[in-house]
């Protein structure tokens, strides 16, 4: 059997997902099918989750982004430093340098979308995302490769579980909005800063995404109408209760002749 063409992988940033990332690639497995972990982009990699792996491979910890860059033997680049300014400017220069770049990015790809994909078409070049939405559910592959997505005429879907979990919570448990968000901090379902999840801009850079694979067209995230969960007091769940009404922070999208309809709402039926 032909030995697996080699892709020698760098991680810029390694916190919690760049770390997920780091440990995939360690395993055995990784390596039979051609990838290799090369180089690890990270300013401090003394602090945070970093720190185990430098204290394991401090050889191929880096501290400038040419060294990734520059090295021929790097193909793919994981970009985990989260966030739309460097992390964009990074990712648009490793586009121009010929390499492939990964990223579950949400922010950046919703807000810089339509910019990063020209440039890596332009240079021949994959900038793949599919761990943006639904992480190990392959929802953005088979939209690309399985679906006539013209015929899709309308979405609509729960599209973050952070919000799900608080709703649910609030609604069986009839506990407080602070109170329920402190629990899901504490079991790790929230963020410390929990303000992309609760104000439900997590779930509208995933519908701009899904979006642009649907209707082949990038739109802003300021251009969906959101309200967040944040507000939600118990008395809005016992009214929804009467109405026999759930309430569920709701991506929606339509597709129209001229247009796009989306928004989200905040009723369900049960």
């Amino acid at each position: 059997m032909p030995e697996a063409e080699k892709f020698g992988v760098a991680i810029a940033g390694l916190g919690t997902v760049g770390s997920g990332v780091a440990q995939i690639l360690s395993e055995s497995r990784s390596g039979e099918q051609g990838l290799f972990l090369k180089s690890i982009l990270e300013r401090e990699p003394e602090k945070g989750p970093a720190s185990q792996w430098f204290q394991k491979i401090p050889e191929a910890f880096v501290k400038n982004q040419e060294a990734i860059l520059e090295d021929p033997e790097i193909r793919v680049i994981v970009e985990t430093i989260g966030g739309t300014g460097f992390a964009r400017e990074f990712t648009l220069e490793a586009l121009k340098r010929g390499k492939h770049v990964v990223t579950a990015n949400k922010d950046l790809i919703a807000s810089h979308g339509s910019e990063l994909c020209e440039m890596a078409q332009s240079q021949d070049r994959h900038y793949l995302f599919e761990a943006a939405v639904a992480g190990a559910i392959p929802v953005l592959r088979l939209l690309r490769e399985y679906f006539q997505t013209r015929d899709i005429l309308e979405l609509e879907g729960i599209l973050n579980g952070t919000t799900n979990y608080i709703l649910s919570e609030m609604e069986s448990r009839s506990l407080g909005f602070e109170e329920t968000l402190k629990k899901a901090q504490e079991l790790g379902f929230a963020e410390q800063d929990p303000t992309n999840d609760i104000k439900g801009f997590d779930a509208r850079y995933k519908l701009v995404i899904l979006i642009y694979l649907i209707c082949g067209k990038w739109i802003s995230p300021s251009e969906i109408y959101l309200e967040g969960i944040d507000q939600l007091e118990l008395p809005d769940f016992e009214y929804a209760s009467r109405m026999g009404r759930s309430i569920k922070l709701i991506a929606h999208m339509q597709r129209m002749k001229k247009m796009e309809n989306v928004f989200f709402r905040l009723m369900s039926c049960r």
